[in-house]
């Protein structure tokens, strides 16, 4: 296949409408495009670069926009981030890129947030601080959030 029949072709406009959805990175591109049966190493790297030139694939663009969005909507932090986006074999710097796109304050906020509501919803069923905060520890630490920051939060705010 040339270049111009992968450029041009139904399957240049597929990829494309694929990558237009929401913000790809070249692993998901590269998956659809496997399951398109494209395997060629020379083909994907062409289409790649072309959807790179193009403005379609951008990975430090799709590393702020996951990261954003999942801690925004999924109430996520920063680990179990960091664990998603190494499943896209994404390099550590634009990892850490996306990350930094997280707003400081707004995580911290988040993490109040949770704490507040969630401790309400423990505290119907227990009464003990000890293991009502320790359930709010192990809640905010499978969603992702750093264990010395949770518990910072809880024994400056929340310790009685």
């Amino acid at each position: 296949m040339s270049e111009s029949n992968i450029l041009s072709g139904k399957l240049i406009n597929t990829i494309g409408r694929f990558c237009a959805s929401r913000e790809r990175c070249e692993k998901e591109v590269i998956d659809k495009l496997n399951k398109l049966g494209v395997y060629d190493s020379n083909t994907l790297e062409q289409i790649i670069n072309h959807l790179k030139e193009e403005g379609f694939v951008d990975n430090k663009r799709f590393a702020r926009a996951f990261c954003i969005d999942k801690f925004r909507f999924n109430k996520w932090g920063r680990i179990k981030i960091v664990n998603m986006l190494k499943q896209y074999t994404l390099e550590s710097d634009i990892i850490n890129y996306g990350l930094s796109c997280i707003d400081e304050s707004e995580y911290i906020e988040t993490i109040r947030s949770i704490i507040e509501k969630y401790t309400l919803i423990i505290k119907q069923k227990e009464t003990d601080n000890f293991v009502i905060n320790n359930k709010v520890i192990n809640y905010l630490l499978n969603k992702g959030f750093e264990y010395e920051i949770v518990r910072n939060i809880i024994r400056t705010s929340y310790d009685k």
